[in-house]
């Protein structure tokens, strides 16, 4: 480390200048030299984003030629030049950041799908971006770290990952699943802010919910050699979904807000790799609630798409997804509105109905409820552009805990003692 440091001095300030002690203990603490430190945390290239998102959020992007763009830690005053590496998996990247920085460029460039070099002007650089030039696929996984060349040598970030969602060229192959629901209580007041003054003179009564629905797959054979599996959902209304009875990420209230639905539709986008290993059958399962887009229709109504892009070992794929073999019945969830929140009757559940095995229609379940086919009639209206949900999803942030005020004929009235946003 001595060595390293002497070097670094000789490089960054020549022999015969005098060097400040700041500068000898920020070199010592935030370890520059390449090769000696391997790149271990904190890393001097960090901050890598993919149009603007962080990992894990840089998920279904569907735009050809996304914008890179990376941060470079303060202590490196002069930047030569970045390479953006690209590879197909993450420990090809890996062995070839190894390979970088230890100054081995052609070896490096052998184990990745894209190398670029870009030449900076020497001087300070915090902040870079590029335009990706690499030709990508849909529904794949790309693995990429930035490298940056600097006096005393060359620092890469750690590897990063990217989803890409459904690119111009391709298109989607599943089925739109269609119903209509019921509106609970009736009669109700349509209105989605029933204290407006207008809704006040021409509606009347407790706001409306849509009753929530549950979706199922039948039990679907996976093919052999399974090495990854990317997933597209979205809705006319909002989802939770799983898989073998396990919720897919840690997001909520999907897909992101649009504000009309007959010109754009978000869709959402997930590695689902870990969710498919060791099994031999899926059961795909979604509740589906009003989100929006369902108080806008009397009765209301919900559509529900899904596409899942499974990538074999022998390089083929196969897709999986909605269609009319999927079924449909009511949920525990008894009337749901986007601004007056939730009526869940827990007493409605079905246990099992999310896993392989379940039997839809059996008169020995107890709380079995009636299935019955979907439709894959297009949905009204026709949803505009479907586009990837390119922004930050929400997640539960916290759990507040509650104190109970009152108990009174069967209802509780629960205290947080704050204001939130949450449910």
């Amino acid at each position: 480390r001595q060595m390293c440091i002497r070097d670094s001095i000789n490089a960054e300030y020549g022999k015969s200048q005098s060097f400040p002690m700041e500068k000898l203990l920020l070199l010592a603490m935030t370890a520059v030299c390449a090769g000696l430190e391997q790149n271990q945390p904190p890393y001097l290239v960090h901050s890598l984003r993919v149009h603007r998102l962080l990992e894990p959020d840089a998920r279904g992007i569907d735009i050809p030629r996304p914008v890179l763009s990376w941060e470079i830690h303060h202590s490196i005053s002069t930047v030569h030049g970045i390479a953006v590496l690209l590879g197909p998996s993450a420990p090809a990247l890996e062995a070839a950041i190894r390979h970088w920085t230890a100054g081995r460029p052609s070896e490096a460039s052998s184990l990745l799908v894209h190398a670029r070099q870009i030449p900076t002007d020497a001087q300070e650089a915090a902040l870079g971006a590029v335009e990706l030039d690499a030709e990508l696929s849909s529904s794949s996984s790309y693995f990429w770290a930035a490298c940056a060349s600097h006096a005393i040598g060359i620092s890469c970030s750690r590897a990063h990952v990217f989803v890409t969602g459904i690119l111009p060229g391709s298109e989607w192959t599943a089925d739109w699943i269609s119903g209509i629901s019921s509106t609970w209580p009736s009669p109700c007041n349509r209105c989605m802010a029933p204290y407006h003054s207008w809704c006040a003179k021409n509606q009347s009564g407790p706001p409306c919910g849509m009753a929530g629905v549950q979706l199922r797959s039948p039990d679907l054979l996976l093919p052999a050699g399974i090495v990854a599996a990317v997933l597209h959902v979205t809705a006319l209304g909002m989802f939770e979904l799983s898989l073998n009875g396990r919720k897919v990420g840690d997001t909520v209230l999907e897909p992101g807000f649009s504000t009309n639905f007959s010109e754009r539709l978000l869709y959402c986008t997930h590695e689902v790799y870990p969710h498919l290993q060791n099994s031999t059958h899926l059961a795909i399962s979604a509740m589906v609630g009003a989100g929006k887009y369902s108080l806008g229709y009397d009765p209301p109504r919900w559509s529900f798409r899904l596409e899942l892009s499974i990538k074999l070992h022998n390089g083929s794929t196969a897709v999986l997804g909605t269609d009319s073999d999927w079924v449909v019945s009511n949920s525990p969830i008894v009337s749901e509105n986007l601004y007056h929140g939730e009526l869940y009757n827990a007493t409605k559940e079905t246990p099992g109905w999310r896993t392989v095995g379940y039997e839809f229609n059996s008169e020995t379940l107890k709380n079995a409820r009636e299935w019955r086919p979907v439709s894959t009639a297009a949905p009204v209206p026709i949803p505009g552009v479907l586009s990837a949900m390119l922004m930050p999803p929400i997640r539960e942030t916290e759990v507040l805990a509650v104190n109970l005020v009152s108990r009174r004929g069967g209802v509780l009235i629960l205290d947080a003692g704050v204001n939130g946003a949450g449910y």
